[in-house]
């Protein structure tokens, strides 16, 4: 391999290297942090008794309370009222606030609709069981999401834009692979 051709390729190879590199520290981060997070929530319930240890603050509504639901609606399936309280409480052990509650609610109940057979349109526009709390949840719940452009559509780790996004790819797609963002 000529000179210019190696070094060139050294460089790309370092660069690579150190990319890797800050993708797995930042991964690394995030796995620590997610670990202190659990850590904070185990020491206040061993302080006060209190499983429901998630914060309320409304800057607290993360999406980690809808990423772990599907197994509510599994198991209380197919006693909606069950799904729809215990959709809530999965999400109060470390998401307590009240969009985090509602958007548990709202998703426990489509996942609910779907394991009944209901059709994709039945699930996605469907009336809730209950009115939901949150303003920006129950636009979600009207189908605010129905008619954005993908631009519009932004997967954060904010519980409202994860929802959202994940009802947006569903209602757009008709596989797996395409509806993954």
């Amino acid at each position: 391999m000529a000179p210019r051709r190696a070094s060139i390729l050294g460089g790309v190879l370092r660069g690579l290297t150190r990319f890797v590199g800050s993708v797995v520290l930042l991964l690394l981060l995030a796995a620590s942090l997610g670990a202190v997070w659990i850590a904070i929530r185990i020491a206040r319930y061993e302080q006060t008794g209190d499983p429901f240890s998630g914060p309320t603050e409304e800057d607290t509504a993360g999406n980690g309370c809808i990423m772990r639901l599907a197994p509510v609606p599994l198991f209380y399936h197919p006693h909606r009222e069950l799904v729809w309280r215990y959709a809530a409480e999965s999400s109060r052990i470390t998401h307590g606030a009240a969009e985090c509650l509602d958007a548990c609610r709202l998703l426990g109940d489509k996942l609910h609709r779907a394991l009944a057979g209901q059709s994709k349109e039945e699930v996605l526009f469907g009336t809730p069981l209950l009115p939901l709390a949150s303003p920006r949840i129950q636009a979600i719940a009207e189908g605010s999401y129905a008619s954005k452009a993908e631009d519009e559509v932004l997967g954060t780790g904010y519980v409202v834009n994860s929802l959202e996004a994940a009802l947006w790819s569903f209602m757009k797609e008709n596989d797996f692979d395409s509806v993954v963002l």
